[in-house]
């Protein structure tokens, strides 16, 4: 049997997610509020639709353009910032309604920062969220939200995000702006294709656990990401405020995460993932990481 993918929220990772499935020869549906994302869709094969989810009616209306398949494959990548208050539990209603029997997973892209603010220390998937600040515990608050649904609900908690049109610090560099913090914090990132290619693996693999941490697994210092990503954009060096420490430095460790999902990024560093975003790599452009794994079971 094979799944229809529903994306639901197609933004950054959306319809790269979208390109990758459709690669794979997997049908899509996508909504999205964009209308340049919406042809994005259309034109790699995607059978989007432009709606406000949290308008119930057009929600519903929406999802019935759907519901002919017999299996649903659901990806859930809206940020916490998008959802007011109340407004996820009606989502979560009227999906359920739609699609009954016929929801066969969820995937929900989360955020490591239901770690907390972070004092240096190491996490992994197993790590328990510390709810330390109002960010964290509405992250946990929204991912507890999902699991009430059950064992089809999947949560990937994602490092920082960049690609190609999303480089973390280029505004501030390009205007000479100072950071806040000494530099000496420490971030984490996942390349958008590899995040789109985990949250497939995380929706197949046999072994995952309902809760997966994903990184590039190259946890870097932020004044040396600053300092290359300074240098690949002929700008000026960073500069830091040293008076304000940055919430969230921590290091995440995926490898157990890695190992569940029989996945690994096809961008390990942020030195290879910023050529490639800024076109400053031979093979820029796309990263060559397919979307279904062919370690991992594809569902049929």
């Amino acid at each position: 049997m094979q799944y229809f993918n529903l994306i639901i929220g197609a933004g950054f990772v959306g319809c790269v997610l979208a390109e990758q499935l459709r690669g794979a020869g997997l049908e899509v549906g996508a909504l999205t509020r964009s209308n340049a994302r919406h042809a994005r869709l259309e034109n790699c094969g995607a059978h989007p639709r432009a709606v406000d989810i949290f308008d119930n009616r057009v929600f519903a209306a929406a999802l019935r353009d759907y519901v002919r398949h017999d299996q649903i494959r659901v990806f859930f990548l809206l940020p916490p910032s998008a959802l007011a208050d109340g407004h996820l539990d009606t989502v979560i209603e009227v999906l359920r309604y739609a699609f009954e029997e016929r929801l066969a997973r969820i995937v929900v892209a989360s955020s490591t920062g239901v770690y907390g603010e972070g004092l240096g220390e190491q996490v992994s998937a197993a790590t328990i969220p510390k709810l330390d600040n109002d960010r964290a515990r509405r992250i946990f608050g929204i991912e507890r939200a999902w699991q009430r649904l059950g064992s089809m609900v999947r949560i990937c908690r994602l490092a920082g995000l960049y690609g190609p049109g999303r480089i973390i610090g280029e505004r501030q560099l390009r205007a000479g702006e100072s950071f806040d913090g000494n530099g000496d914090e420490t971030i984490n990132l996942i390349y958008v294709d590899d995040a789109a290619a985990a949250l497939t693996a995380h929706a197949e693999s046999k072994h995952a656990y309902a809760v997966e941490l994903v990184t590039d697994g190259s946890p870097v210092l932020r004044k040396h990401l600053y300092a290359h990503t300074a240098e690949l954009l002929g700008a000026p060096a960073p500069q830091f405020a040293g008076a304000t420490r940055v919430r969230g430095s921590r290091t995440c460790d995926p490898q157990l995460s890695f190992e569940r999902l029989g996945w690994r990024p096809a961008i390990g560093s942020y030195k290879e993932g910023l050529a490639r975003a800024l076109g400053n790599s031979p093979a820029s452009g796309r990263a060559a990481n397919p979307a279904v794994n062919p370690a991992i079971d594809k569902g049929t």
